[in-house]
Formats: structure tokens, C-alpha cells, sequence
């Protein structure tokens, strides 16, 4: 065989992998989107110290009959950049929300205490609408400020359902929820309606986080009619994020514990 006959040849063997790759789809996608996290903010460096709070989120795979325990230690508070989730995220008028300022993160740990698989959803966890911008009041996005719900969440492990994620027993994720931009504060108050409130200090301690998150969105509040909903009435949703204002948050608790209603 001459030398053109084995270049060939070889030209072949090397492109059968490829080809077997593309058939499978197995190298074809590249899986659900990440950001880097140093893209929204300036990581920080170790500083020694520990999250700024922390809580308990619970779920029932059952409905009911078994509620799994999780523990959440909040690690930041932090404004920053939100150009790279809008890119992904597919959150209607997420860039021209810019226009208020900085996006609002909540970086939070979960860990898994439970005997089960537990799928925590953070669409009903809000920051009071006292720190809406007053620029967004009565403006065309007022909707998205009564409460304030998030737009859009990052986690270590893909994003699932309603803005939630699955974690095994004895596995902690990372996940942060992203917001719109807030009034700048030195603390926000910070919750979920009838389980939990916390008032935390804008401050990161992020360091040793995953370097990329998997990003995925959140559902609306409510449809964006570009009006709040009556003072003192419900907040209309097709999903379970419904809440009474302004009763947004029972009270500015600094510690967190057990939701109200709710077994540990």
C-alpha cells in the first residue's frame, strides 16, 4: 500500500470516534447552561468566618406524611451583575431591569438532613417590598416589586421544577437566588411568608463556592400587567407564590427557625 493509501486511512480511524459521538448526541450538547460566579460579583477571599444565618427549609416527597429537613446556611448578601444569567435565564425584560441598579443575590448552602431525597423550591422566598427602588414604583416592572420574588436561580447541581433543586440525603448544594435590582441597604429583610424571616447583612462569604452554577428561572409572581395588585388583596398567581401584602413578612426575626404550621 502506498503512503496516500495509509494517510487515508489513518484520516479514517481517527474520524470514526467523532462521528460515533455525534450519532449518540453524547458530545453534541453541552448539557444545561452555567455562569461564572465571579461573573455577578468579586468572589472573596477566605476570610475565617461563617455564613451570616442560617435556618431550616422543609419538603414532603409524600405530601405530607414525611417532611424532610434541610438545613440552609446563608453565606451572602451581595448587588452585582446580572448580564450573563439574562443570557440563559429566559426571564421577559430581565435586562431592562437593569435600569434600577445592581441585581440582588441570596447565596445560600442546603444540606440534606433527611432519610430522603429532598426538592426544595425557592420561588416563594422574598426580600421585603420596603427595598423596592422607588424609581420602580408605579413604572412599567411595579408588578415584579409586591413583594420582591426572584427571577431567576444559579445551583451547583442542574436547576429542577419551579426554581428548585434535588439533593440526596447528606449532600449540600449551593444556590443562589437571584432578584431584581433592590435599594441599596446594609441589610435586607429576607424569607419565606409563614415559615421563615431573617434580616441579613450585605456581605459575602462565598469563597471555596463552585467556580460555575447551572443556571434555570424562575416562575412569575404574578402576570407582569406593569400595575401592583390593590393594597391589602392577594397577590394573583397561577402558582403556589401567591401571597398576601402587605403582610409580606411576619416581623424582621433575626434567627431563623422552624416555619410556622410546619414539623421538624
Amino acid at each position: 500500500m502506498n503512503f496516500a493509501g495509509v494517510l487515508l486511512i489513518r484520516r479514517l480511524m481517527l474520524a470514526v470516534p467523532v462521528l460515533v459521538c455525534l450519532l449518540l448526541a453524547g458530545c453534541a450538547s453541552s448539557g444545561p447552561p452555567k455562569v461564572a460566579l465571579s461573573s455577578l460579583h468579586p468572589v472573596p477571599a477566605p476570610d475565617g468566618t461563617g455564613g451570616l444565618a442560617a435556618t431550616r427549609l422543609y419538603t414532603s416527597p409524600d405530601g405530607g406524611i414525611y417532611v424532610n429537613p434541610d438545613s440552609a446556611t446563608i453565606d451572602g448578601v451581595v448587588y452585582g451583575n446580572g448580564s450573563d444569567i439574562g443570557k440563559y435565564a429566559d426571564v421577559p425584560a430581565f435586562a431592562a431591569l437593569s435600569r434600577y441598579g445592581r441585581y440582588t443575590f441570596v447565596a445560600l448552602r442546603v444540606r440534606n438532613l433527611g432519610a430522603g431525597v429532598s426538592s426544595p423550591e425557592f420561588s416563594d422566598m422574598q426580600i421585603a417590598v420596603e427595598l423596592a427602588p422607588p424609581a420602580a414604583q408605579g413604572g412599567p416592572y411595579a408588578s415584579l416589586y409586591a413583594p420582591i420574588f426572584p427571577l431567576a436561580l444559579l445551583a451547583s447541581v442542574p436547576v429542577q421544577g419551579s426554581c428548585g433543586v434535588d439533593i440526596n440525603p447528606g449532600q449540600t448544594v449551593e444556590v443562589v437566588i437571584v432578584y431584581p435590582p433592590t435599594r441599596p441597604a446594609s441589610t435586607i429583610v429576607w424569607g419565606e411568608y409563614q415559615g421563615f424571616v431573617l434580616t441579613l447583612p450585605v456581605r459575602d462569604h462565598t469563597s471555596g463556592w463552585p467556580s460555575s452554577l447551572y443556571v434555570g428561572k424562575c416562575p412569575p409572581a404574578f402576570p407582569s400587567t406593569g400595575q401592583p395588585p390593590p393594597t391589602g388583596q392577594p397577590v394573583p398567581s397561577a402558582s403556589p407564590r401567591a401571597t398576601p401584602t402587605p403582610a409580606h413578612l411576619p416581623g424582621t426575626s433575626a434567627s431563623g427557625g422552624n416555619p410556622q404550621g410546619r414539623q421538624g
